[in-house]
């Protein structure tokens, strides 16, 4: 594995990897790009959830050409949660960047991210997505889910994206929620527990092939979710 030797000022970018061997090299054409224009240093954390397909033999060229790629790869697939608490695990930047691999987070977004950290001197920044571009039954069932975790915590997730920011101290600071960090701060976020922003961001399409998520998947998910939200309210109560 290459280690970049100075990221006390850059920026790890972690991407859960599933099944995605169609817009792997796009990906990283663009993110190449978009480290170009960094000031600092920057590390692409890839992580390989148990892929069935040739998406680890790309990751691995693409970590034998580019000494900003980290190549993590799981044996079995344990879900994009998991996935990307063990790329954070290993992310050594003062910032540290949630993104999806499908491309419909789009990669030049990320220094408008970063560049909102830094100007609003805030914890995380969250990307609100403008207009989803996913399927009207994901689109249902997302609506579905969201009403019934807003009925439990009271707080509005609808339309948030994994695609986040934030800096690594708030990543010490409540990494011990493991695979459930990112739906951590974000609910502390609304409580007014950590201070943040919200960039409202197009979404495009999916690059290439189709969701990895079943219904089963997306069903296993949100009651991981929802039984997470559960347990910070019970937590909540007890205060």
């Amino acid at each position: 594995m290459k280690v970049i030797q100075d990221l006390s000022n850059g920026l790890s970018i972690v991407i859960p990897v599933y099944n995605a061997k169609d817009c792997l090299f796009e990906l990283h054409n663009r993110l190449q790009r978009v480290c170009c224009l960094c000031e600092n240093e920057v590390e692409i954390i890839l992580v390989n959830d148990g892929s069935n397909d040739d998406s680890y033999e790309i990751l691995e060229k693409l970590q034998r050409e580019d000494t900003r790629v980290k190549c993590i790869s799981l044996q079995r697939n344990n879900g994009q949660l998991l996935a990307i608490a063990q790329g954070l695990a290993h992310a050594s930047g003062k910032y540290i960047l949630i993104m999806d691999c499908d491309l419909q987070d789009r990669p030049e977004d990320i220094l408008k991210l970063k560049e909102t950290l830094i100007k609003k001197n805030c914890d995380v920044v969250f990307a609100k997505k403008q207009q989803r571009k996913d399927k009207w039954h994901r689109k249902f069932f997302s609506f579905c889910f969201h009403k019934v975790l807003f009925f439990i915590t009271k707080v509005d997730s609808r339309d948030i994206a994994n695609f986040c920011i934030f800096t690594k101290r708030t990543y010490l600071k409540y990494r011990h929620f493991n695979e459930h960090f990112r739906n951590a701060i974000y609910y502390f976020s609304m409580k007014g527990l950590i201070s943040f922003e919200i960039v409202l961001l197009e979404q495009d399409k999916r690059f290439l092939g189709k969701s990895s998520y079943s219904f089963r998947k997306l069903c296993l998910c949100a009651f991981c979710i929802v039984r997470f939200a559960i347990l910070l309210k019970r937590l909540e109560c007890e205060r």
